[in-house]
């Protein structure tokens, strides 16, 4: 069995922030990668955001009502970021959805771990966005035993 996956798109009044991590071990230091778009893939900036993750565990611990009054710090920040006067969506999303967070976060860090913006493209993380909006979507064969290979189409 096949499934073709890529980027979705959020509804056109809405923008996209796709984020991912990547954990360097033994040193577990780690980086977050994310990228603004509009409808069309445009890379931009903007208020109402629709976030986009990969990982269905950190999306769970967000949406739980308890985060609020969590003892973890990281939660209970996004909590109470998002609970302001403004729309915000945590959505999980397949790994095939975030190709080009997930190029972000596995780039060099940036030096003393200090937030890095970029106004233009890298040029490796390129080839992603241009087949978020032009395709080929990616290709997940799953076998019998649940595993799942993925193959660039």
């Amino acid at each position: 069995m096949n499934d073709l996956l890529k980027w979705q798109a959020p509804p056109r009044d809405c923008l996209c922030l796709n984020t991912d991590v990547a954990v360097s071990f033994p040193g577990r230091l780690g980086v977050i990668g994310g990228v603004l778009r509009d409808y069309s893939g445009v890379w931009i900036k903007a208020a109402r955001l629709s976030v986009q993750s990969d990982s269905s565990v950190a999306i769970r611990v967000i949406l739980d009502p308890l985060a609020m009054t969590s003892s973890l710090p990281l939660p209970r920040a996004i909590a109470l970021f998002s609970n302001r006067d403004w729309s915000i969506d945590f959505i999980w999303v397949p790994r095939e959805h975030n190709m080009v967070a997930d190029g972000l976060s596995k780039l060099s860090p940036p030096p003393d771990y200090q937030l890095e913006t970029f106004d233009d493209v890298p040029e490796s993380i390129l080839p992603f966005l241009v087949r978020d909006r032009d395709g080929p979507p990616y290709c997940r064969r799953s076998s019998v035993a649940s595993s799942s290979s993925y193959v660039l189409s």
